[in-house]
């Protein structure tokens, strides 16, 4: 008896503690790896929407194989190749928000921060909403490892 409710408490436990590990809203619930092991990596854009448009192919045709290599130490490096194909690149931080559900990036001492609705190995789906004379941009960035 003592091993059945044993087993119970264990399932019991297990089942209010499962729901709860998922923080993105897209993704994934469980994982073997730690939030900052997922996100260091190098990423390029996959799909790039603004206000629930698909503009990915205006967004890449200005920033052509766009990469952004988030390390481990804090920092990130992006790089694309101009039009013209000259190499550009410019230094940014990074670091989560209090409670990890959101990524804040400075770019020149500007912080933008963009929730995470998708946090995976090889997927990274970044959200953010700008408000700007009472207007609301909503951006939506899915990026996959390059």
């Amino acid at each position: 008896m003592k091993k059945l409710s044993g087993i119970l408490l264990f399932a019991l436990a297990l089942a209010l503690v499962l729901p709860s590990c998922g923080k993105y809203e897209e993704g994934p619930s469980l994982s073997c790896r730690s939030k900052k092991a997922r996100l260091v990596n190098e990423w390029k854009i996959d799909k790039y929407y603004e206000n629930a448009i698909d503009i990915t192919a205006t967004f890449t045709s200005y920033e052509p194989n766009l990469l952004m290599n988030i390390k481990e130490d804090g920092t990130i490096v992006n790089t694309y190749s101009d039009p013209s194909g000259v190499p550009v690149s410019w230094a940014s931080t990074w670091e989560f928000n209090s409670d990890k559900s959101g990524v804040v990036i400075t770019t020149g001492g500007v912080s933008s921060t963009f929730d995470i609705l998708r946090l995976k190995n090889d997927e990274l789906w970044l959200k953010q909403s700008i408000s700007t004379l009472g207007i609301t941009t909503i951006k939506e960035i899915h990026y996959i490892t390059n």
